[in-house]
């Protein structure tokens, strides 16, 4: 988008952490974070993204933060 000019930004739906990626995608048997996201220009939504990536340290650490600041 960057290459035509094409000024968009991200609306973020949903941001979640799994135990188990596998009951999305049997490629991943792992925990993971699911990202869901509109592309939006001149107010309106281009295009919905959904992601499934399987998770490293960073995620973990935040998970883990987060999960001992809701206790």
């Amino acid at each position: 988008m960057r290459e035509h000019n094409i000024e968009s930004r991200r609306e973020i739906i949903k941001v979640e952490m799994v135990e188990d990626l596998s009951s999305k995608d049997p490629f991943f048997n792992c925990a993971g974070v699911v990202r869901e996201y509109f592309i939006i220009q001149n107010s309106l939504p281009m295009m919905w993204i959904g992601e499934e990536l399987p998770s490293d340290d960073i995620w973990e650490i935040m998970w883990t933060t987060k999960s001992q600041n809701e206790s």
